[in-house]
C-alpha cells in the first residue's frame, strides 16, 4: 500500500512538473504585448478612422490587399500576387482563398442565431469593392478618401458629379479584384496598405445599422488580432486571430493597448514593468536604468514650427503672416541639441518605398530674417485691415518660453506697441492637441508625422483634410497635390514635393524651425516589435518574450 502511494505521487510531481515547463514554455512564446496608446480611437471603422490610435489598432486588426513590411516594402496581404498593366492603368490582384472574417462570440442580436452557419466568414474581391465604394461615397465623408483620387473616376464620385457604380473597381470573380485608374500613381499599392483600403464586409455593415467600428461588438476583423476588449478610456485587448492565414504566423496571444494621456508617466511605468515598450523623450533616453537593458529606437518624424492659424481674425492674412515670417530670426529658437530643419515634411518620410524624401541634398531654403521686408509686408496689412492695434495668443511648451518672450519683443520692436502677444504655456501632449483641434492662433508647437510618405504629409495640407494644423485653403495648392498624385516617376515627384514645400513656407502657412527626433524603448526581454519608419504605427504579429 504504501509502494502503491508513493508511485502515485511520483507520477503525480511528474505530471505537475512536465505541465509546469509546457505551460512556461507556452507562457514565453505565446504572451500577451502591452503599450500604451495617448488616447482612446472615436471609431475603428477603416474608412473614416483617423488618428495615431485607431490606426494602430487597424494596423494589426485589419489586413488589406498588400502591407508595409518591416523594411518599408510592399509585401503581399490579401492579395497573394498581382499584375500590372503596361500602362500602370489597371490592377488585378488574385486573393488568397483561406482569408477569413474572424467572428467572435455573441453575435446573435446582430447576425441572428445561426450567425456561425449562416456567414460567409471568406473574404473576398467584394469586400473590397464595397469598402472602395464606400470610402469615395461622398455621404461618408472619408477623411481621406483623396489618397485613392487615382482610381477611375474617383474624383468626380467623390464631388458628387458621378454615381458610385461608376468606381473603377470591380469583382471578376469571388477571389480576383480589377482595379483600373485615371492616371498612373507611383504609390498606389502604399495607399492600398493604409485603413482606407482595408476589406469591409457589406452584409456585416448593414446589420450594424449605422454603429459599425463603435464598439468591439459591431466590428469583424480579418487580420493577425481581431478587437476583443474595449473599456473606454482604459484599455483595448486585440486577441490573436486564430483563423488568420497570411505570410507570418501570429506569435503573441494578444496586446493590450492601455489609453493613457499622460505620457510622462510612460518613461516610469515602462521602467517599472508595466509596459513591454513606449514612446520615451530624449532625457528620458539618458535615465534608462543601468542595471536593465533597453533598445531604443530613434524615428526623426517631428518638426517644431511656428503655425499659424488661417482661421484667426489677423492670421487668416498672408501679408500679416509673411511679416512675423519675416522678423523671426531663427537663432533665438534653434538649439544646438536640434538638427536645424530642412523643410517642412520631416525626415522619416519617404518618397517611395526604400527612398527617404531627404536623401541627398533636398533642402528647402526657408524664409529669411528680413526685417525691412517684414516691415513692408506689415505695411500691406495695415493698408488692407485697417487694424493698427493687434492682440494675439501664442502658445508654446514651458520650456520654450524665456526663447518665446525674446522672440516676441523682436516682433515688438518691429511692429510697434500696438502689437502685443500673450504667451501661454502648457505640456507638450496638450500643444499639439490644442493645433490639431484648431484651439489656437499661433503656436510653436511640434508636428509629427505618422504619414509614411511625404505626400501623404503634404496632403494634410489641402483644403479640408484632416490634420491641416494650419486650417489652409487654397485651390493653387491643391492642384499642387493633384500633381503629386499624378507623378509619373520618382524624379518628377520628388520635385512636385519640393515645389509643394517652398509653397507652404512662402505662403507663410507653417514656419519650421527644428527637427527633432522621438524615441521608442523597447524591453531587452521582448522581440519581434517593428515600427513603420515614422515611429508612430506599431505591429505586434512576432511580437513576443524572449525565452
Amino acid at each position: 500500500m504504501k509502494k502503491r502511494f508513493i508511485s502515485i505521487l511520483l507520477c503525480t510531481c511528474f505530471t505537475l512538473a512536465l505541465f509546469s515547463s509546457c505551460k512556461s514554455k507556452s507562457k514565453n512564446k505565446y504572451d500577451t504585448i502591452r503599450f500604451p496608446i495617448s488616447s482612446d480611437p472615436l471609431c475603428l471603422d477603416p474608412q473614416i478612422a483617423v488618428g495615431t490610435p485607431a490606426n494602430i489598432v487597424i494596423n494589426n486588426c485589419f489586413e488589406g490587399l498588400v502591407r508595409i513590411g518591416e523594411n518599408g516594402n510592399i509585401i503581399p496581404g490579401v492579395a497573394k500576387s498581382w499584375s500590372v498593366s503596361s500602362d500602370s492603368l489597371t490592377y488585378i490582384f488574385k486573393l488568397r482563398t483561406d482569408s477569413k472574417w474572424f467572428l467572435p462570440k455573441d453575435l446573435e442580436s446582430i447576425l441572428g442565431e445561426d450567425y456561425e452557419k449562416t456567414f460567409d466568414t471568406n473574404v473576398t474581391a467584394n469586400d473590397f469593392v464595397f469598402a472602395l465604394k464606400r470610402a469615395l461615397d461622398p455621404s461618408t465623408n472619408a477623411p481621406n478618401a483623396k489618397s485613392l483620387y487615382a482610381i477611375k473616376n474617383a474624383q468626380e464620385i467623390h464631388s458628387g458629379n458621378l454615381s458610385i457604380d461608376n468606381l473603377g473597381v470591380t469583382a471578376i470573380d469571388k477571389y480576383t479584384l480589377q482595379i483600373k485608374l485615371d492616371y498612373s500613381s507611383l504609390n498606389f499599392l502604399s495607399v492600398l496598405s493604409t485603413p482606407i483600403a482595408m476589406p469591409c464586409s457589406e452584409t456585416f455593415f448593414e446589420k450594424t445599422s449605422g454603429r459599425y467600428g463603435l464598439s468591439n461588438k459591431f466590428l469583424i476583423c480579418n487580420g493577425p488580432f481581431y478587437l476583443s476588449v474595449w473599456e473606454k478610456d482604459t484599455k483595448l485587448f486585440l486577441g490573436a486571430n486564430k483563423t488568420y492565414s497570411g505570410n507570418d504566423k501570429v506569435v503573441p496571444t494578444g496586446v493590450r493597448l492601455v489609453i493613457n494621456p499622460d505620457v510622462s508617466t510612460y518613461f516610469s511605468t515602462l521602467t517599472g514593468g508595466g509596459y513591454d515598450a513606449a514612446p520615451i523623450s530624449l532625457s528620458d533616453v539618458s535615465s534608462l536604468p543601468s542595471d536593465m537593458n533597453f533598445e531604443t529606437n530613434k524615428y526623426k518624424n517631428i518638426v517644431w514650427s511656428l503655425c499659424f492659424n488661417n482661421n484667426s481674425s489677423f492670421l487668416h492674412n498672408e501679408d500679416f503672416r509673411l511679416a512675423l515670417c519675416h522678423s523671426t530670426n531663427l537663432s533665438l529658437l534653434q538649439s544646438k541639441a536640434y538638427t536645424k530643419a530642412e523643410g517642412i515634411v520631416p525626415s522619416s518620410c519617404y518618397v517611395v518605398p526604400g527612398v527617404s524624401y531627404r536623401a541627398g541634398s533636398n533642402v528647402i531654403t526657408l524664409s529669411n530674417y528680413d526685417v525691412n521686408l517684414a516691415k513692408n509686408h506689415w505695411k500691406k496689412y495695415i493698408e488692407a485691415e485697417n487694424s493698427p492695434e493687434i492682440t494675439l495668443s501664442l502658445l508654446c511648451n514651458e520650456e520654450h518660453k524665456t526663447l518665446i518672450k525674446k522672440l516676441v519683443q523682436d516682433w515688438q520692436d518691429v511692429f510697434g506697441i500696438e502689437f502685443s502677444v500673450s504667451i501661454v504655456t502648457m505640456e507638450k501632449s496638450e500643444l499639439q492637441k490644442r493645433i490639431y483641434n484648431g484651439n489656437y492662433e499661433l503656436a510653436f508647437a511640434p508636428v509629427f508625422a505618422n504619414e509614411f510618405l511625404a505626400s501623404d504629409f503634404l496632403n494634410r495640407f489641402g483644403t479640408g483634410s484632416f490634420g491641416n494644423v494650419a486650417n489652409y485653403s487654397s485651390p493653387t495648392y491643391d492642384t499642387m497635390l493633384d500633381n503629386i498624385r499624378k507623378a509619373k516617376n520618382k524624379e518628377s515627384l520628388l520635385a512636385l514635393c519640393k515645389d509643394a514645400e517652398k509653397h507652404l513656407i512662402n505662403d507663410g502657412i507653417i514656419f519650421p524651425v527644428y527637427f527633432e527626433d522621438s524615441y521608442i524603448a523597447i524591453n531587452e526581454k521582448v522581440d519581434g516589435l517593428y515600427f513603420y519608419p515614422s515611429g508612430e504605427n506599431v505591429t505586434f504579429i512576432k511580437a513576443h518574450h524572449k525565452s
